[in-house]
């Protein structure tokens, strides 16, 4: 007498092959993946040369403003801007007290 849950010879073979088979589609699935992340990847020392070089080229800038900010042109412009700005702000200030002067 079979019961329901009674598995046939042939069953359990083709129950293996569809197993198999799905295995396979997902294993190209994740194969094609890996793939294309390491087709669309930057090699480590291809990245590790670039970053060298990105490091390099941002020292150099910054060894090139810093000799821009002591030249004496520079200088001498930061000293004019700023006496530029005391002698304004000094104009406001006595602008101001007359103003405060003459109201009384």
């Amino acid at each position: 007498m079979a019961s329901a849950n009674d598995i046939t010879p042939g069953e359990l073979d083709r129950r293996m092959r569809d197993h198999e088979h799905r295995m396979n589609n997902e294993h190209q699935v994740i194969h094609a993946r890996i793939a294309r992340v390491a087709a669309e990847s930057v090699q480590v020392d291809v990245h590790e040369r670039i970053e060298k070089q990105r490091d390099k080229e941002l020292a150099d800038l910054a060894k090139r403003l810093e000799r821009l900010e002591t030249r004496p042109s520079i200088a001498w412009g930061r000293l004019v801007t700023s006496v530029t700005a005391v002698v304004a702000v000094m104009g406001l200030l006595i602008q101001a007290y007359s103003t405060v002067k003459g109201v009384r």
